[in-house]
């Protein structure tokens, strides 16, 4: 990561909360609408309403301030393959939280179960649980409450109207916030590579 970037630090940023906010859309057509772990009341596009790429890329921008600001500092420098591997993670649980989402709490469980153990082989563990833990808990409740608007409903919602799995997608999914966080603000400069 010597290179200087070309982009301006802001035009970084916006351009990977783009492209997060469209890989959650993508994931979340391919894996939890068409199985039908999740349906729109008003869908425009493929089963999904208009709002929802919008969405998805503020929701990528404050995963990544929140992630910038308060973490990325306190994690070591992940490598491309490193951050490769734990986007292909969150992908790869999003996936499966389509396929078994009708068995919430084994989902819930392997995927706290598989998360703990990534945990286990993180040098920054403390930064990384709790940024985890943090996004679950703000993800889930944020999720909740946009229920509560009756633009969207999960299948089989269990606690505060979504279910239990979605915590367990939110913490895999914070590896792959952190580590795109520390790789954009050490290219800028914004923290050291140590």
């Amino acid at each position: 990561m010597n290179a200087r970037p070309v982009l301006p630090y802001v035009v970084a940023v916006a351009a990977v909360s783009l492209g997060v906010g469209t890989l959650l859309t993508l994931c979340d057509r391919a894996f939890h609408v068409a199985p039908g772990a999740l349906r729109y009341t008003d869908p425009t596009w493929t089963g999904q309403a208009w709002w929802v790429w919008p969405n998805f890329v503020a929701a990528s921008a404050a995963m990544y301030v929140g992630a910038a600001w308060l973490f990325a500092a306190r994690v070591p420098l992940p490598g491309a393959g490193r951050t490769a591997a734990a986007i292909a993670a969150f992908v790869a649980a999003y996936a499966l939280s389509g396929l078994f989402e009708a068995s919430a709490r084994v989902l819930l469980l392997g995927f706290v179960s598989v998360w703990l153990v990534r945990l286990a082989f993180e040098p920054a563990r403390t930064a990384v649980a709790l940024f985890g833990v943090i996004l679950a808990l703000a993800g889930c409740a944020v999720e909740g409450a946009l229920t509560l608007t009756g633009e969207f409903s999960y299948r089989a919602p269990e606690f505060f109207h979504v279910p239990l799995w979605l915590a367990g997608l939110y913490l895999h999914g914070s590896f792959a916030m952190l580590y795109v966080a520390r790789r954009i603000e050490t290219a800028y400069g914004r923290i050291g590579a140590g």
